[in-house]
């Protein structure tokens, strides 16, 4: 399934429609009592991160922000540390060209792997699109959240 979007690079501008995004996307899926709410504050996007991170705005053929994507390298590791899609647009296909985008920007980068500890119930999305589960487990940052798949691609 191809659509049509264009990627470009994250700017100042949009970082209220980029949080916005997030927290509509985070909340897409259901969490237990205050969980969200801790998450969120934890995801929101500032100035600093997009000066420091690689990060992109995925948006339809109207411009309206439909994804944002960003990737934390620290060393040795790069980690797909966002990937969010407007909550409506979930499942047509805008996480895969985001997700391929990344992964085609890491082997530009010559990284050997990629990282991604995604929200449980993406899990499935993560495997289509090639990643494999390492086996590692993270817990949640927010006390009482889930416990963290660690999945990788090899590039």
């Amino acid at each position: 399934m191809s659509v049509e979007v264009t990627i470009l690079p994250a700017r100042e501008e949009s970082l209220p429609a980029i949080n916005a995004l997030i927290a509509r996307s985070k909340g897409y899926w259901t969490w237990p009592a205050g969980y969200l709410e801790q998450a969120l504050a934890l995801l929101t996007i500032d100035v600093d991160y997009l000066r420091t991170h690689p990060s992109f705005e995925v948006l339809d053929a109207r411009s309206d922000l439909v994804s944002f994507v960003a990737i934390a390298v620290v060393d040795p590791s790069v980690i797909l540390d966002h990937l969010w899609v407007t909550p409506e647009r979930i499942g047509r296909g805008i996480g895969r060209r985001a997700c391929e985008y990344v992964i085609q920007f890491a082997r530009q980068h010559q990284w050997s792997e990629l990282s991604v500890l995604p929200d449980p119930p993406s899990e499935g999305f993560y495997l289509r699109m090639g990643f494999e589960d390492s086996g590692k487990r993270v817990p949640s940052r927010v006390p009482g959240g889930p416990l963290f798949s660690v999945y990788r691609v090899r590039l």
